[in-house]
C-alpha cells in the first residue's frame, strides 16, 4: 500500500453546543459548508476528545495529543510554546510564562483578564521594559492581542513555581472560572520546598506588584480611561515551564512536516515538534487573517512535505471572548470556501477537525466531543453533513487521545507503533 501525504486541518474551537437562535443547531451545523460536507460525504467521520475525560481541554495539550504526543510528559509549558512562536530565544534554565495583559481593581480582583479584548499591547510591554528583581531578570514580550510571554532568567531559578493551568499556583485565576471575573489574583506559590522555588515565587510576585503600581500611573492608561477603555494594569501569568527536546516528527514518524499558522502558540507548537514553519503574509491569527493565502501555502507545502498542519484560530476567539455564534458561523463558512482548493488533491489524506469544543454559551472550552472527518478518496460511510450531531454516527465513532493520530497514520498506509 502506497503512503499518502497527510493534510491536517484544525479549526480551533470548532465544536459547539446547540444555539436556540440557530434553530437548535450549532454554528457548524448552521453554517453552509459544501466543501467540508463533500469531504464528509466521501470520507469517514466520527467525534473525538484529544484529552482524557475530566481534563480541561487547553489548546496546547489538545494539539500535542492530536499530533500523537503525550499531553503531560511531552508538554513543556504554555509559556515555552508561546515563546517559541514569537521567535524568542530560550537559554537553558530560562523560565517562560504565558501572560494575559489584564485589568484588576485596587484589591487585585480581576475586572477583565483581557483588558476589554485589547487588540495590541506592544506599547505596554515596551513601557514595562526589562526589570531586575531579587537577582532575577524579567523580560516581557507582547504576543497576539492580549497575550504575551514573560521570560525570567538568573541564578537559582526554579521551574517549580507555576504548574499546569489547572493548578492554583498560577497567578491568573482563570481556572477558578475559567477566566472568571471578580476572582482575586492568585499569589505565585512554589510547588516544592526548595529554596530556589521559594525565591523564584517571591521574586515573581514582587515583580507583578511593581509592574501593577507602575502601570496604574502610566499615561497610556490615563488615555485609555479617558476614552472609556479599561486600563492594562496587571500581568496575569500561567503555564510556566522550561524548554526541553522531544522527538521531532521526522524522528518519531519519519514524516517531513510543515505548518501554516498565524497565532504564536500554534507556530510555537509546530517549532517545538520540529515542523517547518511556512510564513504567510496576512496570516495573523485573527478574523482578518488571509485564509486564501494560508490554503495556497498549505497546498504548496504538500509538494515537499509528507505532513502539513493548517491552523485557523479565529473560530475559537469569537466564541471564547465574545460568545458570538453568528461570527463563528460566518468564519466557518469563510474557511470552508477556501477548502475547495483541496478537492482535487491527489494521493493525500485530509483530516479536518477542531482541537476542542468552545461553547458560545459558556464563552469557554468544554469537554464536548468534536466532529472530525478523514477523506482519503477511498473509504466512506453514510454521513451526509459535517457536524456535531451527524458525525456521532460515523464509522469511526468516538476516538480519544493518541488514537486519533494513530488512525490517521493507519489510513495513510503507515505503521502506528510510535503513537
Amino acid at each position: 500500500m502506497a503512503f499518502k501525504k497527510i493534510l491536517f486541518v484544525i479549526l480551533d474551537g470548532l465544536g459547539d453546543r446547540p444555539i436556540k437562535n440557530l434553530e437548535g443547531k450549532t454554528p457548524l451545523e448552521a453554517a453552509r459548508t459544501p466543501n467540508m460536507d463533500f469531504f464528509a460525504q466521501n470520507g469517514i467521520c466520527g467525534v473525538q476528545n484529544a484529552l482524557p475525560k475530566g481534563v480541561y481541554p487547553t489548546s496546547e495539550e489538545c494539539h500535542l495529543a492530536l499530533f500523537g504526543y503525550h499531553y503531560i510528559k511531552d508538554y513543556p509549558g504554555r509559556g515555552v510554546l508561546e515563546a517559541l512562536g514569537l521567535g524568542i530565544k530560550l537559554n537553558p534554565g530560562d523560565l517562560a510564562l504565558r501572560v494575559d495583559f489584564g485589568t484588576v481593581d485596587e484589591d487585585l480582583r480581576v475586572v477583565d483578564p483581557r483588558a476589554g479584548n485589547i487588540s495590541r499591547t506592544i506599547e505596554f510591554s515596551e513601557a514595562i521594559g526589562t526589570r531586575e528583581v531579587d537577582g532575577f531578570n524579567f523580560e516581557i514580550y507582547s504576543g497576539l492581542a492580549h497575550r504575551g510571554v514573560l521570560i525570567i532568567s538568573g541564578k537559582d531559578l526554579s521551574e517549580n513555581v507555576h504548574a499546569h493551568s489547572s493548578m492554583v499556583s498560577d497567578t491568573d485565576p482563570h481556572k477558578d472560572g475559567p477566566h472568571k471575573k471578580d476572582a482575586k489574583v492568585l499569589h505565585p506559590q512554589p510547588l516544592d520546598s526548595s529554596q530556589a522555588s521559594v525565591k523564584t515565587a517571591k521574586a515573581l510576585w514582587k515583580y507583578q506588584l511593581e509592574v501593577n503600581k507602575y502601570l496604574n500611573t502610566l499615561p497610556l492608561n490615563e488615555e485609555r480611561i479617558k476614552k472609556g477603555l479599561l486600563p492594562v494594569n496587571f500581568l496575569l501569568t500561567r503555564g510556566s515551564g522550561t524548554f526541553f527536546k522531544v522527538p521531532s516528527y521526522k524522528e518519531k514518524y519519519g514524516l517531513r512536516a510543515a505548518a501554516v499558522a498565524g497565532a504564536p502558540l500554534y507556530i510555537g507548537i509546530a517549532r517545538y515538534l520540529g515542523m517547518d514553519f511556512i510564513k504567510v503574509n496576512g496570516a495573523n491569527g485573527l478574523s482578518s487573517s488571509n485564509y486564501k493565502s494560508k490554503v495556497v501555502a498549505a497546498k504548496k507545502a504538500l509538494k515537499n512535505h509528507d505532513f502539513v498542519y493548517l491552523h485557523f484560530k479565529a473560530v475559537d476567539t469569537c466564541a471564547e471572548e465574545r460568545g458570538d455564534y453568528m461570527e463563528k458561523k460566518i468564519l466557518i463558512e469563510k474557511i470552508d470556501r477556501e477548502l475547495k482548493a483541496f478537492r482535487k488533491l491527489k494521493n493525500t489524506l485530509i483530516f479536518i477537525s477542531g482541537d476542542h469544543t468552545t461553547a458560545c454559551e459558556l464563552q469557554d472550552h468544554a469537554e464536548d466531543p468534536v466532529p472530525f472527518l478523514i477523506y482519503d478518496g477511498k473509504n466512506r460511510d453514510s454521513i451526509c453533513e459535517f457536524g456535531e450531531t451527524g458525525c456521532r454516527f460515523g464509522a469511526l465513532k468516538h476516538l480519544r487521545g493518541r488514537e486519533i493520530f494513530k488512525t490517521v497514520l493507519k489510513k495513510s498506509g503507515r505503521i502506528t507503533t510510535h503513537v
